[in-house]
C-alpha cells in the first residue's frame, strides 16, 4: 500500500511540473453522513428499517493535477469528527448520541476542469472511494452512557466532486467544492474487530447453512446491532489553494 501511495504521489508530481499544474488544497467544512437499510444480526438473516446519521466538522487535503487541455485528476482526503448522531438500534427506538472520534473517506476522482473565465477554475469529477472510521458514544439523549460503546463505520461508494477555485495571485489562490457520494456501507455497535468477523459470517453464510440443513456458526454473545445498507456523505469544504 505504501508503495502505491508514493508511486501515486510521484506520478502527480512528475505530471504537475512536466505537463500539467499540481494543486494542492488544504480545507475545512461540514460533513454529513446517513444510512437508511436494515438491522441485521447473526442470529437472524432479516431485520427491521434502521437510520442512522452523524453531522460533524471535517478536514480535508486534496492533492490534484490538471493539464493543460482541462483532464483534472484529484486525490481526496477527508478526515470527520465526531459530532451530533442519530440513530435507531433495534428496539430502542431513535436515539441521540454526543460521539468523539473520526470517520476517514479517501477519493479517487477524474474530471475535467473548465478555464474559461480569468483567474477562475471549474471543475467536475467523479470516480470510487471508500470509508472507515470509529466513533466512541459519549452520551445518550443528554446523559453519560453506563458502559463506554464504539461504533464502527465502513463504506463504499462512488464520489461526485464539484469545486471552483478563484486565484488572486498566480499561484494562491481561494477554493469551495461541493461533495457527495453515495455508498453501500454498514455500521456496528458495539464495535469489535472480533465481533465484526463473527457478525459477517453470520449474516452471510447462516442463513445458507440452516435452509441447506447445515450448523449455522455461532454468534457473538454482545448484543451486536448491524446496521447495512445505502449510505451517503455530503461534504461543504472551503480553503486555500496552491498551483504550482
Amino acid at each position: 500500500m505504501k508503495k502505491i501511495v508514493v508511486g501515486l504521489l510521484c506520478v502527480m508530481l512528475v505530471s504537475g511540473y512536466c505537463f500539467a499544474e499540481f494543486v494542492i488544497t488544504p480545507t475545512i467544512g461540514f460533513s454529513d453522513f446517513s444510512l437508511n437499510g436494515q438491522e441485521l444480526s447473526a442470529s437472524s438473516s432479516s431485520g427491521s428499517a434502521a437510520k442512522t446519521s452523524l453531522s460533524s466538522f471535517a478536514v480535508s487535503l486534496d492533492l490534484g493535477v490538471i493539464a493543460e487541455k482541462g483532464f483534472t485528476f484529484l486525490w481526496d482526503h477527508n478526515l470527520s469528527f465526531g459530532g451530533k448522531m442519530k440513530s435507531r438500534f433495534g428496539n430502542l427506538g431513535e436515539v441521540s448520541l454526543k460521539t468523539s472520534g473520526a470517520l476517514y473517506e479517501g477519493n479517487l476522482l477524474f474530471g475535467y476542469t473548465f478555464k474559461g473565465i480569468e483567474n477562475l477554475y471549474i471543475n467536475l469529477a467523479a470516480g470510487f472511494g471508500n470509508g472507515i472510521g470509529v466513533m466512541t458514544i459519549e452520551e445518550v439523549n443528554g446523559s453519560k452512557p453506563v458502559t463506554v460503546e464504539r461504533i464502527g463505520i465502513v463504506t463504499g461508494g462512488i464520489p461526485i466532486h464539484f469545486g471552483a477555485q478563484y486565484f488572486f495571485t498566480k499561484n494562491i489562490g481561494l477554493n469551495l467544492s461541493i461533495m457527495g457520494i453515495p455508498s453501500f456501507g454498514f455500521t456496528m455497535r458495539p464495535f469489535d474487530f472480533a465481533d465484526l468477523i463473527n457478525e459477517l459470517s453470520g449474516i452471510f453464510f447462516d442463513s445458507y447453512a440452516s435452509s441447506h440443513g447445515y450448523p449455522s456458526s455461532s454468534s457473538s454473545s454482545s448484543p451486536t446491532s448491524f446496521q447495512m445498507g445505502f449510505t451517503n456523505i455530503f461534504l461543504v469544504k472551503i480553503g486555500p489553494v496552491f498551483k504550482f
